[in-house]
């Protein structure tokens, strides 16, 4: 597909470079959402500053984001949230690589 519909926040780099995109930009959508639920906040968005259209574009074209803190949350849902926020789609994880990791990590929860 090649049509740039959405909210901003939520845009694969390669919908907002006019690239083909297929359900890997869902999944880079899915790892903003992810990450958000557990930050608060948008991955890309500098609540600090008023940014432009352009200027989060950019973050999320380059990959720019804070990471979650180890502190918080587990390796593994760090590595999760990084492996659906990668900027090359064919190097980003599909999205039946995310649900067999989640189903592992939810079995290794319920022994």
């Amino acid at each position: 597909a090649f049509s740039r519909v959405g909210t901003p926040l939520y845009m694969s780099p390669e919908v907002l470079k006019g690239n083909g995109y297929d359900f890997k930009s869902d999944v880079w959508s899915l790892g903003c959402i992810t990450y958000e639920m557990c930050a608060l906040k948008s991955p890309f968005k500098d609540e600090s500053k008023k940014m432009s259209l352009y200027d989060l574009f950019t973050k999320i074209n380059a990959g720019e984001y804070n990471p979650l803190s180890a502190s918080r949350y587990s390796a593994e849902l760090r590595y999760l949230i990084d492996s659906m926020l990668v900027v090359e789609p064919d190097k980003r994880v599909d999205i039946n690589s995310v649900v067999e990791y989640c189903e592992k990590h939810i079995a290794l929860l319920n022994k």
